[in-house]
């Protein structure tokens, strides 16, 4: 089969395909021509499916991605912008979990579904580590408290923005500041030499934020951790990152010890119309 193989049959050339195909190698020119890929189209391709997933009447399919593969989008079960809107506004960033572990079929359901979030230019090469138990955690923790008491010790700046010695003896009395009893930690990476892997990755994780709320769990992210994976070796180290990987954030996970019961106010949006 060639890049994608179109059904004649079916087909009633109307060039939608070729329209949203963000590297534009389908040629077409009017409704007495079919849909067929330009010279050199298999390198350009980025494999993102506009034009299967475009095409109304089911003619076009990828070489790579089987018909039968790939589920018709429900328009009736999408949920509407008032249902979307409850979830965005309900979503907390939850600093208190019960003492529960999630499920690890959970977890994996919520990063299939992650995995759709855009990528830029359909790259995908994002990788999921999921650290579970606080037998695990710990030495992370004890990482990230290592980098700070060395902030605070060489009396860096940021040391004494985010009060890290009070953190640090927080953390010497029982108390957990950097990812506070949360029950699982997410860390999304990608390659170093791949510049799109921060926006990717952030991208990612607010995708599975949001999946996570909808199933009830409790988000937070986790911005010392993520700092200290940058500043820290030994944390790097720790992680155990694929090769040629960079963290591009994390994130707390775990069922929430108390519930929101009303939406905060928030600003109101800068919004300049030109």
């Amino acid at each position: 089969m060639t890049l994608f193989h179109v059904d004649e049959g079916k087909c009633e050339r109307c060039g939608i395909c070729a329209a949203v195909c963000p590297m534009g190698i389908i040629a077409w020119e009017n409704r007495e021509t079919m849909p067929a890929p330009v010279s050199g189209a298999e390198k350009l391709c980025i494999n993102c499916g506009h034009c299967l997933a475009v095409c109304p009447h089911g003619a076009l399919e990828l070489a790579t991605m089987p018909l039968e593969q790939c589920p018709k989008i429900g328009l009736s079960r999408q949920p509407d912008f008032a249902e979307f809107s409850s979830l965005v506004k309900s979503r907390r960033s939850t600093r208190e979990y019960k003492d529960q572990e999630v499920d690890k079929r959970l977890i994996a359901e919520l990063i299939d579904t992650a995995r759709y979030a855009p990528t830029g230019k359909n790259t995908q090469m994002l990788n999921w580590l999921v650290i579970q138990e606080r037998e695990r955690l710990a030495p992370l923790i004890d990482h990230c408290l290592d980098w700070m008491r060395d902030m605070v010790a060489k009396d860096h700046p940021m040391a004494r923005d985010f009060r890290m010695e009070g953190i640090v003896r927080a953390h010497d009395s029982g108390q957990d500041i950097i990812l506070h009893g949360a029950p699982a930690l997410v860390v999304i990476s990608g390659p170093r030499a791949y510049p799109g892997t921060p926006v990717d990755a952030v991208i990612a994780l607010a995708t599975f934020e949001l999946a996570a709320a909808s199933r009830g769990l409790g988000t937070c992210w986790a911005g010392f951790f993520h700092i200290a994976c940058n500043m820290w070796p030994p944390l790097l180290a720790a992680l155990d990152l694929a090769e040629g990987h960079i963290p591009g954030f994390s994130m707390m996970l775990g069922h929430p010890k108390y519930r929101h019961k009303r939406v905060p106010l928030r600003n109101a949006p800068t919004i300049t119309w030109r």
